[in-house]
């Protein structure tokens, strides 16, 4: 049981790698083609694969990690309350994740000087990736401790 628990904590940081893909003049075109999809437009899947990937490696590698850690302990543990601080963790470190993306933001847009409203918008909703991601696995904490305790009562 442990060896399973230990392979599940794993699970999130399977499959991202170090190198960075440079894509090619025809990235797009093989991208849209391996996603089966017409008209350029990306399937539930490709958009959701897209926006944890965009929200960074790290943060997000991080957060799925502590989303295991939320379900091992509203599993594994007779204290359900902990689940609910676990889920408090993953939002204060998609808020930290944030912080550092917006941080990132601002000092290139300060080094780029005049820029456009939009790009400015594009790197704000960037950031807020994390913390949405944070504020869902803190939800779903919640959510879970309330049904553990109404199932405990009866």
């Amino acid at each position: 049981m442990k060896k399973l628990l230990l392979i599940l904590l794993c699970l999130p940081f399977i499959g991202f790698g170090q190198q960075t893909y440079v894509p090619d003049d025809n990235f797009e075109q093989e991208y849209y083609e391996a996603e089966f999809v017409k008209e350029g437009e990306l399937s539930l899947f490709g958009k959701i694969k897209d926006t944890f990937i965009s929200g960074g490696v790290g943060g997000m590698s991080i957060l799925s990690f502590i989303l295991l850690l939320t379900l091992a302990s509203i599993i594994f543990l007779k204290n359900k309350y902990i689940t609910i601080l676990v889920g408090f963790m993953a939002l204060l470190v998609g808020i930290s994740f944030s912080m550092l993306g917006l941080y990132g933001a601002y000092d290139a847009i300060e080094a780029a000087g005049d820029i456009s409203p939009s790009l400015v918008a594009g790197g704000v909703k960037v950031a807020l990736i994390t913390t949405f991601y944070g504020l869902i696995i803190f939800t779903l904490s919640v959510i879970l401790t309330l049904i553990s305790l109404i199932f405990k009562k009866r």
